[in-house]
């Protein structure tokens, strides 16, 4: 009644008064609560004091539970189109791409919440004249649609998505490629690092098997040369501890290893997938010794992903081994997600072992 009166002062007093009542999460899950939350804010006149009181709302939602939820990642949401309305494009770029990883996180990585944020966060880059960033996004996107056509069976209309995906990425992660710290300005996380790694070699890899499940093997053969000549010279496999081209020409081990590793990224069949590498090792351990680490690794990372744990964990104690052998550190990465099986097994003793060991 006092909000039809237009007496917003009396409606923010009144509900400021029940709206921070005790924390417990009954009462602040509750809908008549939040009913008074959504008429409190409605009594803000400006958008930096709505902000605020959301981004209370959040923290308390967050005191309640770690755990991503619908709830906090549309608020969070909420506070970055403010921010964009108010005109301010950097924390409400921090904002979207929190919410697309909490989005990630809850539905998947082809979920439409996940597409839509993605494109959202193109269109908000490209105002602010990163046309590199708002590429990067928009080729992601476009990589994502194809993967959803893929799994429809839409063979023609994912080779689309795919080429329009490539266009960006030759344009700019050739000419001007992404830095990690430029993309860490608007997240802690390192998703995009992830998806970084091997931009163009993947598409192009991907195109390579879409032509082959049409038939086409002349033009799938085209992309996978390119994919491996894009290989040996941009991808350093796996960690930092080794260099794939320490000079101009790849011995022929390596260059059948860039090859392998080609159609690796553009395969569907996980088991396949590890076939063709473990396929690798004899002629690794043979002509190119330094390598076999970064195999065993990409074994580790392919089984762990399909929830081999048992068989992953296998793999990634022989990559530390196999370091340690060799008197290097074992990459905080491997150490990590080794640790993370042993802990989803409930092997505590191991991971003490392998902290303690290769630390």
């Amino acid at each position: 009644a006092y909000t039809l009166q237009g007496d917003n002062m009396f409606v923010r007093n009144f509900s400021h008064s029940l709206a921070f009542l005790p924390k417990c999460p009954t009462f602040q899950t509750h809908p008549s609560t939040q009913n008074l939350q959504r008429i409190w804010i409605r009594s803000f006149t400006t958008t930096e004091t709505k902000i605020a009181y959301l981004e209370t709302t959040l923290k308390q939602l967050r005191d309640i539970s770690k755990e991503p939820s619908v709830k906090k990642t549309r608020l969070i949401e909420q506070i970055g189109n403010m921010y964009l309305r108010d005109g301010n494009r950097i924390p409400s770029q921090r904002c979207f791409v929190d919410a697309l990883n909490e989005y990630r996180d809850i539905f998947g990585e082809k979920s439409p919440f996940v597409l839509n944020m993605k494109k959202k966060i193109a269109e908000n880059v490209s105002q602010t004249g990163q046309e590199d960033l708002a590429a990067s996004y928009l080729a992601d996107n476009y990589r994502e649609l194809g993967n959803i056509y893929c799994v429809e069976g839409q063979i023609d209309h994912a080779i689309e998505q795919y080429k329009k995906e490539l266009v960006l990425r030759e344009k700019f992660e050739k000419t001007s490629p992404i830095a990690t710290e430029k993309l860490l300005e608007f997240s802690h996380s390192d998703c995009w690092v992830k998806t970084k790694d091997y931009g163009i070699t993947k598409t192009l890899a991907v195109l390579g098997n879409c032509y082959l499940k049409i038939g086409d093997e002349e033009t799938a053969q085209y992309y996978f040369n390119k994919a491996s000549a894009a290989c040996a010279q941009r991808i350093n496999i796996g960690n930092s501890y080794t260099n794939p081209l320490e000079n101009d020409s790849i011995p022929p081990p390596l260059e059948s290893f860039f090859y392998m590793t080609t159609i690796f990224y553009g395969l569907d069949d996980p088991f396949q997938i590890v076939e063709l590498l473990k396929s690798q090792l004899p002629e690794l351990h043979q002509n190119l010794d330094s390598y076999t680490p970064n195999i065993l690794y990409m074994i580790g990372q392919c089984l762990s992903r399909y929830n081999a744990r048992k068989s992953a964990l296998h793999y990634f104690e022989q990559h530390a081994l196999d370091i340690h052998q060799e008197g290097k550190r074992a990459p905080l990465a491997s150490k990590l997600q080794k640790s993370s099986k042993l802990l989803e097994m409930n092997d505590l003793h191991r991971i003490f072992n392998n902290f303690s060991r290769f630390s």
